[in-house]
């Protein structure tokens, strides 16, 4: 195949010919010998100009080798030093476009003894080379990465880049099967650390483990919270508590790490740092510093870390304390100020331990509802126990806030356990009114007249799976309702037995009402209405409310034509006494 070249300064031109360089003779027939009829004068290694071809004396000076591969070849005194080392050179192309195809391009040349050949670039490699020229910008002689348009491979950064024997570059891992090295050789030949592709520098040591891994540079770090910072423009891990700009970043493990406080959402707590320097703090969404460990629980430090960051001070009148190692939902007080959210007498927040021991303010989105604590401890109740202690908690900015439930504030009912969480064996708290609380499992799988508590039959007002699974039903016998967001709504259920603590009435209905999260509450007392006549269609227990049912005129709906709707009567109701027991009389009796 024909190819352009550029030798010693001359285009060559494919004329055989005969020509004697200080009484070393050399005869080119080209394209197929070099012979050598005089070597009195010929060196080891030097370059002989026969008119328009190039021949190399070889280590034996009678005889020599045609030269046809494109590059630069020393002949006598040159200008550039061509010492032979093997290593890629970034050169314009004074050939007049000869060797690279364009004029005033630049070329990739690799020195070779007494000259540089022309390096063909592989679309798919990147390239180590030496600007000696400054060609592409930064210092002269800078050694840079480049690739096949010689273009500067930006994307090259960080330290131990794999260099192999064709000054070839590459990611460690893509190197142990792409990298050409010396057979037997287990290392790559050189190891890099290069800044965007510059300014790259020989590695000759590996640096410590914990700083492989910073988040800024690499996403490929262990699980995990990282607070750094840029020192001298690189990014280090915050080892100082005073500092407070540093940025935090979440890493998954996998492939994925996220900076949070740039995002401005860096979770509310105390997190555990994945660079081994204790908890990180964060008091805002872009407020995140390493984290103080006290020495002791006192009134002063109130939401504070001791005991080496093990345990949490909640100082209640004497030391009291929240052990950090086990996971689990916390209700605690507010009487301090704790991760930014200010005192608020009275009120409390929840607060989570997560498994993997970081102290996180619980996101208000989705875990608004009721919580229940053991009454001796501050920890959410995920399995049935005997009582508890009730919390009804809101959305504020950036945390829930709760109150404590107690006394006739009490409803009486099943209430959603919030708490629970995905793991824990009591989605339900069931309450009593002024009686008290428990958290409660599900255990009922059919629901009859009568319960038998063996086989996990369950009557009139409990909770129960059909079947042991599916979604949780309140049994009303022949009419039990399905809990979910279409079930919304006011109930009718018989009082026969007694629900819930409240009194039996024989022949006697309660209203119950169904929200859209599945809580299932008597109405009665603040809640009731006193509403004096309700009713439902036919012998259903849905109550129909006034507002809706004049639109349902359909066959079969409450106003439709020939309908019968059933009437409930509000049992001894007087305005007056009704007022004096403080809505206490919420039984109905159904029409006869």
């Amino acid at each position: 195949m024909f190819m352009k070249k550029f030798l010693g300064l001359f285009a060559i031109v494919f004329l055989g010919n005969l020509v004697s360089v200080h009484a070393c003779t050399v005869t080119i027939d080209h394209g197929t010998s070099c012979t050598v009829s005089d070597s009195s004068g010929c060196v080891a290694g030097n370059y002989i100009y026969v008119s328009n071809y190039l021949g190399v004396i070889k280590l034996n000076t009678e005889e020599c080798e045609e030269v046809t591969t494109p590059g630069y070849y020393k002949r006598k005194s040159f200008a550039i030093t061509m010492n032979g080392d093997g290593k890629l050179y970034l050169a314009k192309d004074t050939s007049a476009g000869l060797l690279s195809g364009s004029i005033s391009a630049q070329v990739v040349v690799k020195s070779i003894t007494n000259g540089f050949e022309v390096v063909s670039l592989e679309s798919t490699k990147k390239y180590l080379v030496i600007d000696k020229g400054k060609l592409l910008g930064g210092d002269y002689g800078e050694i840079i990465v480049i690739d096949n348009t010689l273009a500067i491979a930006d994307g090259i950064s960080g330290s131990d880049y794999c260099v192999d024997k064709n000054w070839n570059v590459y990611d460690r891992k893509t190197g142990l099967c792409e990298a050409v090295v010396d057979e037997g050789q287990e290392d790559c030949t050189s190891y890099y650390n290069c800044s965007a592709g510059k300014a790259c520098v020989v590695s000759n040591a590996n640096t410590k483990r914990s700083n492989d891994c910073i988040p800024t540079t690499t996403s490929k770090c262990p699980k995990g919270y990282y607070l750094v910072k840029e020192d001298n423009g690189e990014a280090a891990f915050v080892t100082n508590p005073e500092v407070t700009d540093g940025s935090l970043f979440y890493c998954d493990g996998e492939s994925n790490c996220v900076d949070r406080k740039t995002n401005a959402n860096a979770p509310l707590g105390y997190l555990v740092n994945a660079s081994g320097f204790g908890y990180i703090v964060c008091t805002s969404s872009t407020a995140c510093k390493l984290a103080t460990i006290a020495d002791s629980c006192t009134s002063g430090n109130y939401g504070a870390l001791y005991d080496s960051g093990n345990k949490l001070c909640i100082f209640s009148g004497e030391e009291k304390y929240i052990t950090t190692t086990s996971a689990s939902i916390h209700i605690i007080s507010k009487s301090a100020e704790l991760f930014g959210i200010s005192l608020e007498a009275g009120k409390f927040i929840a607060i989570e331990i997560d498994s993997d021991k970081n102290i996180l303010v619980v996101d208000p989105t989705d875990s608004v509802g009721y919580y229940i604590t053991g009454e001796s401890n501050t920890a959410a109740l995920t399995s049935a126990s005997s009582s508890g202690s009730l919390y009804q908690c809101e959305g504020a900015t950036n945390h829930l806030k709760c109150s404590s439930v107690t006394g006739t504030n009490i409803p009486n009912g099943f209430l959603v356990n919030a708490g629970n969480g995905v793991s824990g064996t009591a989605p339900y708290i069931e309450c009593q009114g002024a009686t008290g609380c428990k958290a409660i499992a599900i255990s009922g799988t059919s629901c009859a007249e009568t319960a038998d508590e063996g086989s996990n039959v369950v009557t009139t007002g409990a909770l129960f799976k059909q079947g042991g699974s599916g979604n949780i039903k309140i049994c009303i016998v022949d009419k039990s309702v399905e809990i979910k967001s279409e079930s919304k709504g006011k109930y009718f259920i018989s009082t026969d037995g007694g629900l819930f603590g409240l009194a039996d009435k024989a022949d006697h209905f309660m209203v119950i009402n169904i929200d859209a999260v599945g809580n299932i509450t008597v109405d009665k007392g603040k809640q009731q209405k006193h509403v004096r006549y309700r009713y439902t269609n036919g012998d259903t227990i849905l109550i129909e409310s006034r507002a809706t049912a004049s639109g349902k005129t359909g066959d079969g709906q409450i106003c439709g034509s020939g309908a019968n709707p059933t009437e409930y009567i509000l049992d001894e109701w007087d305005e007056a006494l009704t007022t004096a027991l403080g809505g206490s009389n919420f039984y109905y009796v159904k029409e006869e």
